[in-house]
């Protein structure tokens, strides 16, 4: 269990070293990019949301109090 120090020492410096490498720039097009990401999955879950309602209210859709089967 003493090789924890130098497993988190590791992982500071690969994020130290990730994060100087990512600079001006390069942040603001990968934070740009990520949000576009972010933006086109939660479009992509409500349009599916929106095909899904719509569907089942077809399904479940009543006809009305003087029809009676198909």
């Amino acid at each position: 269990m003493s090789n924890w120090g130098g497993l988190f020492s590791l992982f500071l410096y690969q994020l130290l070293t990730v994060t100087s490498a990512i600079r001006g720039l390069d942040f603001v097009f990968y934070l740009i990019y990520s949000i576009c990401i972010l933006i086109t999955y939660i479009l992509v879950v409500a349009v599916f949301t929106l095909f899904e309602r719509k569907l089942l209210a077809g399904v479940q859709r009543r006809r009305g109090p003087n029809v009676v089967g198909a």
